[in-house]
């Protein structure tokens, strides 16, 4: 299978949207009193630092460091 080096930069680009897409499930959910609030903070605290590490590695994936 051949890989190109751009093939990378989009898997993680998708990642990062998944994870963004999962804090706005977790907002919905929170904004409809769905989830206790406590799970919420939990759950939206580890998305939150997920995005961090995801757009970090993205960005070293970007600029060739990957």
């Amino acid at each position: 299978m051949k890989r190109y080096e751009g093939d990378l930069v989009r898997y993680q680009t998708h990642f990062l949207a998944c994870c963004d897409e999962m804090k706005a499930h977790l907002e919905l959910l929170r904004e409809t009193d769905s989830v206790a609030t406590d799970h919420f903070e939990y759950f939206y605290g580890l998305y939150r630092k997920l995005g961090a590490m995801l757009y970090n590695f993205r960005k070293a994936g970007i600029e060739g460091w990957v």
